[in-house]
């Protein structure tokens, strides 16, 4: 019970490592790169005739948006690579099954013929313990020195008889989904049980913590674009054009950090940048300029300044870890501890 507490934290503590890496590395996050957007616009806000600041503000435009779509690629290679990596561990966990019924079989056979079945009896607890790290297990043994193993709310050895564990991806919400199927073939859905062990754990950090950070990040893309956009829709570039947005965005948050991208009306035409307020205004106008740069300090983003919304996304998944951090450290501590009565006793 305790390996299958300690697998879980540590499968989720290893996985949410990646995953704050991903949104709040120690130099260079997408938060940083909207701050220097910002600044950008500062400096063109004084100059707004100079091309190699307008060009600048173009290259932070695009920086920023690769910075977010990055981090939302990032966390979608996460996400497949646990789920990968849930299926290896279902793999090794229907060859222990197999290696239970097996060494169950032949403990039956030694009790009868008067053998000593205390090797077997040994083997058997190493795999049932490897079972339990990466499942959970509870195990009750027959008068013949039969173990019927249970995990996950579902029998999955009986006697000589292993059952298979499989998994796939809810076609609608993109969740693991974790079946057991009996020898006879009848397959049932235990996907709410699979809470403790690496797969609970593996889940955990899947299905939860990467898919919260996930929908953050979307809404983060959604609502700073859009509000550096609705200002400079509002300005004129040197060319005397306007009603340009700064970013191309979702009509709605869902996917929107995968797919944001600078306008591409603006790359490579740094002239389109609208500083000015007016044609009447040109070359000169930086009022628009200014309202980009005033950002910064505007509570225009859901709510929360610029900083403070990334700060918001950082100290989440910061809590998520120290959280799992928290729970790995006690299970080891109380793995420990049970060991060590096993042992004595």
């Amino acid at each position: 019970d305790e390996k299958g507490k300690q697998g879980s934290a540590q499968a989720r503590s290893s996985a949410l490592s990646e995953v704050e890496n991903t949104i709040a590395p120690a130099t260079g996050s997408f938060g940083d790169k909207a701050i220097e957007l910002v600044k950008a616009f500062n400096a063109l806000a004084a100059f707004p005739i100079d091309p190699s600041l307008r060009a600048d503000v173009v290259a932070k435009t695009d920086n920023f948006a690769a910075a977010v779509k990055g981090a939302a690629t990032a966390l979608q290679s996460q996400s497949q690579d646990l789920f990968g990596r849930s299926n290896d561990v279902a793999t090794e966990v229907n060859a222990n099954l197999k290696k239970v019924a097996d060494l169950n079989k032949q403990i039956s056979i030694a009790q009868v013929s008067g053998g000593d079945a205390g090797a077997l009896r040994d083997q058997r607890d190493q795999v049932i313990s490897q079972v339990g790290e990466r499942l959970g297990a509870k195990t009750i043994e027959d008068k013949n020195g039969q173990v019927t193993l249970f995990a996950a709310g579902a029998v999955l050895v009986a006697g000589t008889d292993a059952s298979e564990l499989s998994l796939d991806l809810d076609p609608s919400s993109g969740a693991m989904r974790f079946f057991s199927t009996a020898p006879g073939g009848q397959k049932n859905e235990i996907t709410s049980r699979v809470d403790t062990g690496t797969l609970g754990g593996l889940r955990e950090a899947r299905d939860v913590d990467i898919a919260k950070t996930a929908a953050n990040l979307d809404q983060y893309a959604f609502d700073v674009a859009n509000a550096f956009n609705a200002i400079h829709q509002t300005g004129t570039g040197l060319d005397g054009g306007g009603s340009r947005p700064l970013f191309t965005v979702n009509a709605t948050a869902k996917g929107s950090a995968a797919t944001l991208t600078i306008n591409s009306d603006l790359v490579g035409r740094p002239d389109r940048i609208g500083a000015s307020s007016s044609v009447a205004n040109l070359p000169g106008g930086n009022i628009v300029a200014l309202k980009l740069a005033d950002l910064a300090d505007t509570q225009s983003f859901g709510g929360a300044t610029l900083a403070d919304r990334f700060a918001s996304m950082a100290t989440d998944i910061g809590f998520r870890k120290q959280g799992a951090d928290s729970e790995l450290q006690l299970r080891t501590d109380t793995l420990a501890v049970a060991q060590s009565l096993s042992d004595s006793a």
